[in-house]
């Protein structure tokens, strides 16, 4: 029971005796909540005047330290020994119990001000707390971290000694200042055995602020479902946090337990599955499943097995070969391992602005499975498309926008690579507008055509300074995927030798609702120099196939703007050299560039950003983007990056 004294803890001269004093007032109640008979007694039994680990008084820092495992650390037969040799030299009040642990535990000039009972208590209170949690199985565990937090308070009060000792103050005499606190009867109700509400009014004053804040179901989970409910969810928020299992692999209990078990037989399944298309793999996944099965360890156990990481290695290798179809859509621990390993060979991820662009980039998958992520807003589809050379398949991250933006834009791209740590290619694929140029027939850009950003990437084009006559820009975004842009090239020598392998792709998109291309005629241009619209004809152009899109390479101009004015268009066109405008390319191109990745813009051309702007033209822009994109990947070897697409032999 804290007296009048304690409860007046904000005043100024509130001291490290005071607080002595008061961390015993709560240590002994506690105890006392948790039935221990003889705070003396539990104390003595592990400090039995001495070292419960060396056995001797003072301790051997140095024997202490070298122990190691639980069967070194404390001989308890050597320890109950010591407590009945020393039992006469028990002590029998604070002062001899603070002297004894001096005794034990010398304190000195040159240790008292090393933080060492400051690191040594926060310690153990961590231990005292996780001995709470487990108490009903492990009453013991309480006891000895009980006398360990105790241990420290006395040295606390034997540092405190000798500060005093080298300030020339007079000695601290812990018995005398605690029983002027505490003097043998409650001053709170004036009786020696306590007769006060089990909660008095000096605690109902500190906890009033606590008391008003949510009801009691708020606070505290009653029902033991939500709790494991909840547990599950904050852990797995918690590995995504992380960047996923491989990126913790050697902390893992892949070892032990159900973790163990699942993990052989996700090695087993693998290899089955995948012995059809690489038998060396297979055989090194057989192999794994063998050693983590041979390396197990028991719950609790300390040794850990080495064999996990080089199992997250050879399986950073299978999932490019398989179907999704092979890890089951249930919640067992077997699928939820799988799953979050697939997960770290996806390296492209691709966000659409739009649900016809979403639609559209869906169709140009082989396979697809929704892949929800736990504290992430993002709606994710995983899917496979064929990688170069036939080497497999690339895992890809697909996305939709919650609204249009470059700040939209930015923050999936944010949630996109956290969730996919693996991730070193983000495409952006949708639609834009165009920017014509009918007086450069091989540079004009119609309705249905492709734009795809070149190695000058995108400029951000209301970050500006807008002069009379001139737009001057202000920044413009980091350089587009290396990677991507040699796969564009690969595509364009493809284009010179007459082969579009973009084209086939166009007919996966046929069920689409609106994405079957508009008739030309619909494919208007217009002049806005007197302000009214004036009809302009299409220059031929022999490099054109007809029905079909074309290809275009330049700067892609974004904004948080939706651009229908063919002014600004020309004008932002003739100072910042874009070929098309959309508004989200700067968001994607910053958020790659924070973490570290890299990004690529691919646009199907639906309007000239005029007044005449309508929706006839999105759903085939949408899918002529898609299966632009559709090829450029197809267009990668799985070896372009790193750790994919190689087995790892063991």
């Amino acid at each position: 029971m804290l007296t009048a004294y304690d409860r007046k803890k904000k005043r100024e001269d509130f001291n490290i005796e005071d607080a002595l004093c008061k961390s015993l007032a709560w240590f002994f109640p506690l105890l006392a909540r948790f039935r221990v008979t003889s705070v003396e007694s539990l104390i003595f039994r592990k400090f039995p005047y001495a070292c419960p680990y060396c056995r001797q008084c003072p301790h051997k820092d140095k024997i202490c330290k070298t122990t190691q495992g639980t069967t070194r650390t404390v001989d308890h037969a050597a320890v109950l020994a010591k407590h009945a040799e020393n039992s006469h030299r028990r002590p029998r009040g604070l002062n001899q119990w603070q002297q004894m642990f001096h005794d034990i535990y010398e304190r000195d000039t040159v240790t008292v001000n090393s933080g060492r009972s400051t690191l040594g208590l926060l310690e153990e209170l961590g231990e005292l707390a996780e001995a709470v949690r487990v108490f009903e199985k492990h009453p013991k565990y309480f006891a000895g971290e009980a006398a360990d937090v105790f241990s420290y308070l006395m040295g606390f009060a034997n540092e405190h000694r000798v500060r005093l000792e080298l300030d020339g103050q007079p000695p601290f005499d812990f018995e005398e200042a605690f029983l002027l606190r505490y003097p043998g009867l409650c001053m709170q109700c004036g009786h020696s055995i306590c007769i006060c509400p089990s909660i008095p009014e000096s605690t109902v004053g500190r906890m009033a602020k606590e008391l008003d804040l949510a009801p009691v179901n708020e606070l505290f989970t009653l029902n033991p479902s939500d709790a494991e409910l909840r547990g599950k969810q904050i852990g797995a928020s918690v590995l995504q946090e992380l960047g996923g299992l491989p990126v913790i692999a050697h902390k893992l209990p892949l070892d032990r337990g159900e973790a163990n078990r699942a993990m052989v037989l996700l090695c087993l399944r693998l290899s089955e599955e995948v012995k059809s298309q690489d038998v060396g793999l297979a055989s090194d996944l057989y192999n794994a499943a063998i050693r983590i099965a041979t390396d197990a360890r028991m719950a609790g156990s300390r040794a850990t097995g080495s064999s996990s990481t080089g199992v997250v290695d050879v399986l950073s290798s299978v999932w490019p070969l398989l179907s999704l179809a092979v890890i089951p859509e249930d919640n067992s621990l077997q699928s939820g391992l799988a799953k979050s390993l697939r997960a770290q060979a996806i390296r492209i991820g691709i966000i659409t602005a739009l649900p016809k662009e979403f639609a559209a980039m869906r169709t140009m998958l082989e396979e697809e499975r929704t892949s929800p992520i736990a504290s992430d807003p993002n709606d994710y589809v995983l899917g496979t498309i064929p990688a170069r050379d036939e080497s497999g398949s690339h895992i890809v991250a697909v996305t939709l926008l919650k609204e249009m933006g470059n700040n939209s834009a930015a923050a999936a791209a944010s949630h996109l690579l956290r969730s996919f740590p693996s991730i070193e290619d983000v495409i952006m694929v949708g639609i834009a507008g165009g920017i014509p140029k009918p007086e450069s027939p091989d540079r004009h850009i119609r309705l249905g055509d492709i734009v795809v950003s070149n190695s000058s990437g995108v400029v951000q084009y209301d970050n500006l300074k807008v002069g009379i006559d001139k737009i001057h820009l202000r920044s413009s975004s980091s350089k587009p995927s290396a990677r991507m842009i040699g796969s564009s090239r690969v595509l364009e020598s493809e284009r010179l030798m007459k082969r579009y392998p973009w084209e086939e792709f166009l007919q996966r998109a046929n069920l689409l609702e609106n994405a079957s291309r508009p008739h030309e005629s619909t494919d208007l241009l217009y002049k806005w120099d007197t302000g009214d619209p004036i009809p302009v004809a299409h220059p031929v152009d022999p490099s054109r196939n007809a029905g079909l899109p074309k290809i275009h390479y330049g700067i892609i101009g974004a904004a948080n703007v939706l651009l229908k004015n063919p002014t600004l268009r020309d004008q932002v066109a003739r100072d910042c050299g874009v070929a098309a405008v959309e508004m989200e390319g700067s968001g994607i191109a910053d958020a790659a560039w924070t973490a570290g990745q890299q990004y690529l813009i691919v646009r199907g051309i639906c309007d000239y950003c005029d007044e005449k702007k309508n929706d006839d033209w999105q759903g085939y822009a949408a899918v002529a983007a898609a299966a632009y994109v559709r090829a450029l990947i197809s267009a990668i070897s799985l070896n372009a990056y790193k750790n994919a697409g190689n087995s790892t032999t063991s």
